[in-house]
């Protein structure tokens, strides 16, 4: 077995046990004290003047050293003739060199000279004195007594730390005792694997397992048996019944005590009767020792034997896996690499660490507990004082040396993540049923962000979703001012929201965000804006245009009409404005829009969503002809209903393909007619004759109602809809064909007539001038065998103004008589 700077300490103690037991400068976890005292290292070499170390911090014992002896509390009945000394091994694996030094009182502080670099040291204590004259002689070359001396230092040291864990849990507070942590960590720093134990055993079975995983040997050891020298009590603390198991002789035998006391009975101090101990480290670097009371052999003076290992002179090479951004006030365990693996014990006996400024001379104690596992960490607490943010390298003590962990350590306030935003592009993404969108967050240093989640705000019901997120660098590896994630917005409805942001530290920061409704869409885009108007009408159609706050382009000018929504109507799917040109454009150039939407920072970008257009075409005159039958005359602007008129239109700035939009509209009702060139229709037919000359047949009684206004829109698919020109009012007028006056009177000086012709449901008044009328009598009839004929009985005055003087007419409604063509039979 390969022996790395090892000390081991012996305790001797040659009085009866009842003279310790009645001394008790600290009180033993099981048996009795056996005495307290301190044993320090002076390094007188290291030119620093730093302080004497306790036995139990030094790592390695060198030449030229000195070794300080300190008494604590020792029996008043052993005072007068105690000696104490120190027996040296150099060397290892059992070929070193074994020396002696000289005795001194034991009641006194004492010094000696380390002779040579030692790898073992055992401390002789005889309460009536020792003699040491021809033990060097005796025990120079023995190597087996080196090798025992070792193999039992393993043992007792992982022994007593054991006894020195189960006594920490026992005295923990109720609700921080946690036994599986305290075996945990045990197992970590010794490389003992310990059994899972029943809190419902025996504390001595319990006791036993343990001590099998600690010492393999004692595999064959009974806890059960009925020996009385290794019975441990009932009722007896788990720390206790290891301590007391340990004192057993099968203990000591499972360990290789037997041989080994034996050796040093024979070879240094005979008729000694060597007997198992353990330290108990205290306060003030004070160091108890323990042991079970048991009646001394006569003839025989007792020794009690204490043995620790401490790791060799060479400190491991450590070094961070990589440079480390850790943060302030918290804890952090930051990975490490190992010259090899036998270097990790060893951590643990770095003291008094540090970080030391990279960039100055200023350092910090700090902190830090090693990993007992591979692959090796440290844990760091930086939450306890005041560390400023800076670069460090971590150092740690190996006996009076610093050493440096090679890397460097970042240190970084957490982030202030009240300040974190997300981007106006971000942002305006959160669209509703749109999908997976990635999103931005700025303001703050993210590098220790741990944990992002989605909240519903006001609906507590709702489950938070977790996000991924990404930093540029990673996480904890230097500050970083962009966080990156994605929020799937396909099922999320419109409305706030929060985003929480959790650090390594568990505090948490939300910030508000809002998904918007989906953008409002433009079914006829690109808009048409035409040459030759300083203003013009531009209609938008689609869905959501309310949502529309403004619309720029360069060169343009854009200004929506009011539109009034009452409260419960649908928003309309149209939105007018009035745009100007305040530059010249070419035909066919296409302009960029800008579109603002309400609740987004950003307007949408439409490239090409207006185009240039040249002239709209424009109606300049209009023929008419209508058919000599109408017996009613018509006014200005009047078009006969149930005749077929002519019109001949005359347009301007027309390209094909191109259409004639009919219009024929009054108080709220309208009905419409589209005829390209070449129609025909039963009503109307359209045909073009070229120059922009529009020749339309048609019925507008079959097309229209009566009263209603008449107006044509030329429309191309390249400039557009020409404004509308008013054909005229489209008017039903009676056909009458036939008028006979009777001899019936219908009273003074009134006689009936009989007009013949079709509509004549038209007609409310006669008379002989446009002035004075007389309603008619009755309603029209049908004549028998002609469907559309009808007769029409009135009343008139009698005589007429002049022979076969002309009827007068009024329509239904109207106030004036018309003329007709028709006369007295």
């Amino acid at each position: 077995m390969k022996l790395s700077s090892t000390m081991i300490v012996f305790i001797l103690a040659t009085s009866w046990l009842q003279t310790f037991a009645a001394v008790s400068p600290q009180n033993c976890v099981a048996g009795n004290s056996l005495g307290s005292f301190r044993i320090l290292v002076e390094s007188p070499g290291n030119g620093r003047g730093d302080k004497d170390l306790p036995l139990s911090s030094v790592n390695a014992l060198r030449a030229h050293q000195k070794l300080k002896y300190i008494p604590v509390e020792l029996a008043p009945e052993v005072k007068a003739k105690a000696k104490i000394t120190f027996l040296l091994v150099s060397g290892a694996e059992g070929a070193g060199q074994v020396e002696v030094l000289d005795s001194h009182s034991a009641d006194k502080s004492a010094e000696w000279v380390v002779p040579f670099d030692t790898s073992i040291i055992g401390v002789v204590f005889g309460p009536q004195g020792l003699d040491v004259k021809k033990v060097n002689s005796l025990v120079q070359k023995n190597h087996q007594l080196v090798n025992q001396l070792a193999d039992y230092a393993e043992q007792t040291t992982q022994v007593g730390a054991l006894v020195q864990t189960l006594t920490a849990w026992e005295q923990a507070p109720t609700g921080h005792r946690s036994l599986e942590a305290a075996l945990s960590g045990f197992s970590s720093r010794y490389g003992v694997v310990l059994p899972k134990l029943d809190p419902n055993a025996p504390a001595d079975q319990q006791a036993a397992l343990l001590l099998r995983a600690v010492l393999p040997s004692l595999g064959t050891y009974d806890p059960l048996t009925t020996d009385p020298s290794v019975k441990v009590q009932q009722s007896a603390g788990l720390a206790v019944s290891v301590a007391s198991l340990f004192f057993g002789t099968p203990v000591a035998v499972a360990a290789g005590g037997a041989v080994l006391f034996q050796n040093l009975r024979t070879l240094m101090f005979p008729n000694t009767d060597f007997r198992s101990a353990y330290a108990q480290f205290n306060v003030s670097e004070t160091v108890t020792l323990c042991s079970k009371p048991q009646p001394a052999r006569s003839r025989t003076r007792t020794a009690y034997l204490w043995a620790i290992r401490l790791p060799g002179a060479v400190p491991p090479t450590v070094t961070l896996s990589e440079d480390r951004q850790l943060p302030l006030g918290w804890k952090s365990v930051v990975p490490v690499s190992l010259e090899h693996p036998s270097q990790l014990k060893q951590l643990s006996r770095f003291r008094e660490w540090q970080l030391k400024s990279d960039t100055g001379n200023a350092s910090y104690p700090v902190s830090v507990t090693p990993s007992g596992t591979l692959p090796a960490t440290l844990d760091l607490d930086l939450s306890q004082g005041f560390l400023p943010p800076g670069s460090y390298r971590l150092t740690g003590r190996w006996d009076w040396d610093s050493v440096p962990i090679q890397g460097l350590i970042h240190l970084h306030r957490f982030g202030d993540l009240s300040k974190a935003q997300l981007t106006s592009a971000s942002q305006d993404r959160l669209l509703a049923g749109r999908g997976v969108v990635p999103v931005e967050l700025t303001g703050a240093d993210f590098e220790f962000v741990e944990k992002l989640s989605l909240l519903k705000t006001n609906r507590r019901n709702d489950p938070a979703v977790d996000l991924w997120f990404a930093l540029p660098l990673g996480k904890q590896v230097g500050p970083q001012s962009h966080l990156e994630t994605e929020i799937d917005t396909q099922k999320l409805l419109p409305g706030p929201y929060q985003l929480q942001i959790t650090q390594v530290n568990g505090q948490s920061e939300t910030l508000p965000l809002t998904v918007h409704p989906a953008h409002p869409k433009i079914r006829n885009l690109p808009l048409r804006v035409n040459l030759g108007e300083d203003q013009q009408l531009v209609s938008l159609q689609g869905s959501d245009l309310e949502r529309i706050e403004w619309i720029k382009a360069e060169g343009i000018e854009w200004e929506f009409l009011p539109q009034k929504i009452l409260p419960g109507q649908a928003a309309s799917p149209k939105r007018d404005g009035l745009l100007r040109l305040k530059q010249v454009f070419q035909k066919g150039e296409a302009i960029a829009l800008s579109i603002k939407i309400e609740g987004i920072n950003e307007p949408l970008q439409l490239p090409a969503g207006l185009t240039v257009a040249g002239p709209r075409p424009r109606i300049v005159a209009v023929n008419r002809s209508f058919p000599a039958e109408s017996s009613a005359s018509l006014r200005n602007g009047e078009i006969p209903g149930g005749f077929d008129v002519s019109f001949g239109i005359q347009a301007e700035q027309v390209e094909s393909p191109l259409s004639l939009d009919l219009t024929c509209s009054s108080n709220g009702e309208s009905s419409s007619l589209v005829l390209k060139p070449g129609d025909r229709r039963e009503n109307a037919k359209l045909d073009l004759a070229g120059d922009g000359l529009l020749f339309l047949s048609m019925d507008p009684g079959l097309f229209g109602f009566s009263g209603c206004k008449l107006s044509a829109s030329v429309v191309t698919q390249a400039a557009g809809r020409s404004d509308p020109y008013v054909l005229g009012k489209v008017i039903r007028v009676p056909r009458i064909e036939r008028f006979r006056l009777t001899e019936e009177s219908v009273g003074k000086s009134s006689y009936l007539g009989i007009l013949t012709g079709r509509e004549l449901q038209t007609i409310e008044k006669t008379g002989w001038n446009p002035h004075e009328g007389f309603p008619v009598v009755g309603i029209p009839t049908p004549v028998p065998g002609e469907t559309t004929k009808q007769t029409l009985k009135i009343a008139l005055p009698w005589p007429s103004p002049s022979p076969r003087a002309p009827l007068y007419v009024w329509l239904r409604g109207e106030t004036q008589g018309r003329a007709t063509q028709v006369k007295e039979e």
